[in-house]
């Protein structure tokens, strides 16, 4: 499924994505190897200046997974950090509504 995203969303995903390539127990929660995680990851490293990303079907569950964390970790930090927060995670929530 190949995908259009923002540019922040994308880097936050390829930070996500890294803490997944070396969690072992997580990936083994979203029923993903070590192998998998490592390509995708790669393959977010290597997309250049492109925004569009394609996500093979298995590492739908992990993306949404990873991205849903993000959005309720920014939600949370909404009093310290004012309409910017708010901002940010409609963004992210937004993002998340283009995964099946």
């Amino acid at each position: 499924m190949t995908l259009r995203f923002g540019k922040s969303f994308l880097e936050d995903l390829e930070h996500k994505m890294t803490i997944l390539d070396d969690e072992p127990e997580l990936q083994e929660s979203y029923g993903l190897t070590q192998q998998e995680c490592s390509d995708f990851r790669t393959m977010l490293s290597r997309r250049g200046k492109s925004l569009e990303i394609e996500i093979p079907e298995r590492m739908l569950p992990a993306v949404r997974g990873e991205m849903e964390n993000m959005s309720d970790i920014v939600w949370s930090n909404v009093s310290s950090e004012g309409v910017k927060a708010i901002g940010y995670a409609s963004a992210i929530d937004r993002q998340l509504l283009k995964l099946p």
